[in-house]
């Protein structure tokens, strides 16, 4: 499939430089806009964008080989400011009726307008506002952070239903994080994926080519592919592997945003009487409550589920909700219960999940309540 037909938008050439990439202790030399071949992958990295802690700087004693490492080094960080500073107020259209930017755009109203942008998906919370909220544009906050330790995937599904809900009222979307590199990439990258069907590499391809800057982190990138195989085998077998979620919110930042946290193995040593379990059978849906739950998660539940049957199972399922105490020997049998019938109206607290719930009683701050 060619990138044009997806991505009718014009495209930019990069110099081509040598320079070395050091992932896993490995030492790679490539052009860096070329690809980087890694077992059973092939990707593309611009190390030119790379902030300090995504790259493995030279140990001493290669600096003391190499005398020109030090304007080499600024060479590459003016390069980069320079390759940023000119998107800075750019809000590129990646896809059709979807934009992407850092904050100097989604601040200056004009331009907002300009697009005819009517929703925002705002991935820094922590940093940025909503600044034209009062101005009737419709808002998604997410805190995310620029780290390959984040996980974006539990928050996906929340993105993609806000856009499409904002395209259903032919609307315009602007995702946008601090600069438009990495994390409104990722979240473009994967909602052209999903609706476009197309690889990581093809969805990253086309962005890229609308906005050079283009970068997501090593770690939403490795998320993505591992997303991609999931839909794929999925897709090819007819059949996944049936999993555990724990209903709990994503962020300490934002109690009220839930999302389904994989647990990882079915069983009932893993229920905890404080949460909301979501398991899936093969013909059904259980959703057990623990007797000490809260209200709010349990109606928050449906709405996982849902999502849950859009994008991952593309169909519904029949949904049994179980409250503590009153499991039925099919529920019991999904979690590995095969010799005795037992009722589980005594669990112990799990320490797994004090995070996850100690999130429930916090402000904004993060401050107890």
């Amino acid at each position: 499939m060619e990138h044009a037909a997806l991505f009718p938008h014009k495209s930019f050439q990069d110099k081509s430089e040598k320079e070395p990439v050091q992932l896993n202790k490995t030492i790679f030399t490539r052009s860096r806009s070329e690809n980087l071949t890694l077992p059973g992958k092939s990707l593309t990295i611009d190390t030119s964008l790379m902030v300090p802690d995504q790259r493995s700087p030279a140990s001493p004693a290669v600096k003391a080989l190499d005398l020109s490492s030090s304007s080499n080094e600024n060479s590459l960080s003016l390069e980069r400011g320079n390759k940023i500073r000119l998107y800075e107020r750019e809000c590129s259209e990646v896809a059709p009726s979807l934009f992407m930017s850092g904050d100097t755009v989604a601040k200056m109203h004009e331009i907002l307008v300009e697009n005819g942008i009517t929703h925002i998906v705002n991935c820094v919370g922590f940093t940025c506002g909503e600044y034209h909220k009062d101005k009737g544009l419709k808002y998604l906050t997410l805190y995310l952070e620029d780290s390959p330790n984040q996980d974006i995937g539990r928050v996906l599904y929340h993105v993609f239903d806000f856009i499409e809900a904002a395209h259903a009222e032919s609307g315009k979307v602007l995702v946008h994080c601090t600069q438009g590199i990495s994390r409104s990439a990722a979240l473009c990258i994967s909602f052209i994926m999903h609706t476009k069907k197309v690889s990581y590499e093809e969805a990253f391809q086309g962005v890229k080519a609308v906005r050079r800057v283009t970068n997501p982190n090593i770690g939403f990138t490795c998320q993505l592919l591992h997303w991609q195989k999931q839909l794929e085998v999925a897709a090819s077998s007819h059949t996944r592997e049936r999993a555990m979620y724990n209903i709990a919110p994503f962020s300490r930042m934002d109690s009220k945003l839930l999302v389904l946290k994989h647990v990882k193995s079915r069983t009932v040593k893993l229920l905890d009487p404080r949460g909301v379990f979501v398991v899936e059978g093969e013909q059904k849906m259980f959703v057990w409550h623990g007797s000490r739950s809260l209200e709010e998660h349990r109606e928050g539940s449906r709405g996982l589920i849902a999502k849950l049957f859009k994008y991952e199972l593309d169909q519904s399922l029949p949904t049994e909700e179980i409250k503590q105490g009153g499991e039925t020997r099919e529920f019991l049998l999904v979690l590995g219960v095969t010799k005795t019938f037992r009722s589980l109206k005594k669990l112990p607290e799990l320490e797994a999940y004090d995070r996850d719930y100690s999130l429930l009683y916090q402000d904004p701050s993060g401050n107890l309540f």
